[in-house]
C-alpha cells in the first residue's frame, strides 16, 4: 500500500480480514514521531516482548503473524527527516533482540523472509549515516541499498546487516558477522567479518539436536517398513 506523507495509521490485520485501528498489543509499543507519519500494520496472533516501533519518515512497516517464539526485546526505528523507509517480516518469524536503524538517508529498505529464526543483539543498519563523496566530482559515493534476507535463514547473536547485505534462502549466518554484500548461495554458512561463505550443503531446523535425532531416527524406521 501506499503511504500517505503526514499521515499515522497503526492497524491490526485480523484473521477473518477485519481491521482494528490503533489496536493495543501486550509486548509492543508503538509512537509516531516528527511530522512524515508512516503506516504500521501488524498481522492479527503476532506475538512481542519488550519491542517498540519509532515510527515516522513516511515508513511503512510490516509484521506477518510470527512464529510462536515471538519479537522480543527488538527496536524498530524509522523516525527521521529523510523520507519513504519500508520494512517487511514475513510469517513465521522469530528475535530474540534485534535493532531496525533506518534512519539518516532515504529509501530505505530491509525485508525479512519466512520462517527466520534470529538470536540477540542484531543489528540492520540501513545507511552509513553521513556522506562519503568523490574529491573531484562531489559524487556521493555511498547512496544506501536494500537489505534481504531470505526464507527459512538463521541468524546469530551479535549478526550486524548494513546497507547492500543480501542473502538467500536456507543461510545460517554465524555470531558477530559482519555482512555488506550480496551472497546468491543456498544451504551454506556465512560467517567472519567481513562475511564469507564457510561451509557449504548444510541446513538448519528449529528443534534441539536430541529431538532432531529422535525424529530423523523415526523417520528412517518408517521409510524401513
Amino acid at each position: 500500500m501506499d503511504v500517505e506523507v503526514g499521515k499515522c495509521v497503526y492497524r491490526l490485520l485480523c484473521n477473518d480480514g477485519s481491521i482494528i485501528e490503533n489496536p493495543r498489543i501486550d509486548g509492543l509499543e508503538v509512537e509516531f514521531l516528527g511530522r512524515l507519519g508512516g503506516v504500521v500494520e501488524i498481522e492479527e496472533e503476532s506475538i512481542f516482548r519488550n519491542t517498540r516501533i519509532s515510527a515516522g519518515g513516511a515508513a511503512l512497516i510490516t509484521i506477518k503473524k510470527t512464529h510462536s517464539k515471538g519479537i522480543k526485546n527488538t527496536r524498530i526505528e524509522t523516525a527521521c527527516p529523510c523520507k519513504f523507509k519500508q520494512l517487511f517480516i514475513d510469517q513465521g518469524c522469530s528475535i530474540e533482540g534485534a535493532r531496525f536503524a533506518l534512519v539518516n538517508d532515504a529509501n530505505l529498505s530491509v525485508s525479512i523472509g519466512k520462517d527466520c529464526m534470529m538470536s540477540s543483539d542484531i543489528l540492520f543498519r540501513g545507511a552509513d549515516g553521513h556522506t562519503i563523496f568523490d574529491v573531484a566530482t562531489g559524487e556521493v559515493l555511498n547512496r544506501s541499498t536494500p537489505i534481504v534476507v531470505g526464507d527459512h535463514v538463521w541468524i546469530g547473536a551479535g549478526a550486524t546487516f548494513l546497507k547492500g547485505a543480501q542473502i538467500s534462502n536456507n543461510v545460517i549466518v554465524g555470531s558477530n558477522t559482519l555482512l555488506s554484500r550480496k551472497f546468491e548461495e543456498e544451504f551454506v554458512a556465512i560467517a567472519g567479518t567481513p562475511a564469507r561463505v564457510v561451509k557449504t550443503e548444510v541446513n538448519w531446523d528449529r528443534a534441539r539436536i536430541p529431538e532432531y535425532e529422535l525424529a530423523m531416527s523415526r523417520n528412517r524406521h518408517h521409510d524401513n517398513r
